[in-house]
């Protein structure tokens, strides 16, 4: 589990973990949505929803197997609010390993919040 202050990542979390570690109190569609396992080939569908005071959203990342014709799909679900961010990574099925999210952390500054509140000043 990483975590910067402002970034929690979990890598396939249970329910409790789940809500003890959210920026925000979870619509139940949005809590199914990152509890659920990864399923078959055409779900879930990359989904981007506001839920007033937070942002969900599913990001499936294709991966080519070297030296294989097959692709499959590592899924990453995002909370995020002005000042908080949650990834919730999940394993895929057959064994494949899950997204690893080092270098996108390594980019980011300490402190800095993932809402735009300060956009302004970097205009």
């Amino acid at each position: 589990m990483a975590g910067s202050g402002n970034w929690v990542d979990l890598l396939d979390p249970d329910e409790a973990t789940l809500r003890s570690r959210a920026p925000v109190n979870l619509a139940a569609r949005a809590l199914t949505d990152l509890l659920r396992p990864p399923q078959h080939q055409d779900e879930p569908r990359p989904t981007l929803v506001s839920h007033g005071d937070y942002i969900f959203g599913i990001f499936l990342v294709a991966v080519a197997v070297p030296d294989e014709d097959r692709i499959y799909y590592q899924e990453i679900d995002l909370v995020l609010t002005e000042d908080a961010m949650l990834t919730v990574r999940k394993t895929p099925p057959d064994g494949e390993p899950p997204y690893d999210p080092c270098d996108a952390q390594a980019s980011c500054r300490a402190g800095d919040p993932p809402g735009c509140r300060h956009c302004a000043r970097l205009r």
